[in-house]
């Protein structure tokens, strides 16, 4: 269970982090009450692809996925051509995936100092 809050909330501060580098580089659309809510939208379909994902086994797919849903957020919600969105959705991915790989390395040195025998824990 405590798994389940801990992907909750990597995925809340991924979410969060996608919107603030889309807000950076790219101008926003005016989308009247659907912009306000456009972190809720953008949290769903993360979920969404996180748990569809789990059903295709080459990774390909689920990295395609989610850089359609990256691009299909930024075609709402911001003024950009589609080359942009191409270029910035796989960009805000690469950056999500090396901050996905960053905490789990940093996870398994946490587990590998508390499994390491005590005298190599000077």
């Amino acid at each position: 269970m405590a798994l389940w809050v801990l992907s909750f909330c990597i995925m809340a501060i991924e979410t969060w982090g996608s919107i603030y580098f889309f807000d950076t580089f790219l101008k926003k659309k005016d989308t009247g009450w659907l912009g306000k809510c456009r972190y809720v939208v953008l949290y769903i379909f993360c979920f969404a692809s996180a748990y569809l994902g789990g059903y295709f086994v080459p990774m390909g797919i689920k990295v395609l996925l989610m850089v359609l849903i990256l691009m299909a957020f930024c075609t709402v919600f911001y003024k950009a051509e589609w080359k942009q969105h191409i270029f910035f959705s796989v960009l805000n991915y690469s950056l999500l995936f090396l901050t996905d790989l960053f905490m789990l390395q940093m996870e398994n040195i946490f587990i590998s100092q508390n499994d390491a025998p005590a005298f190599l824990c000077l």
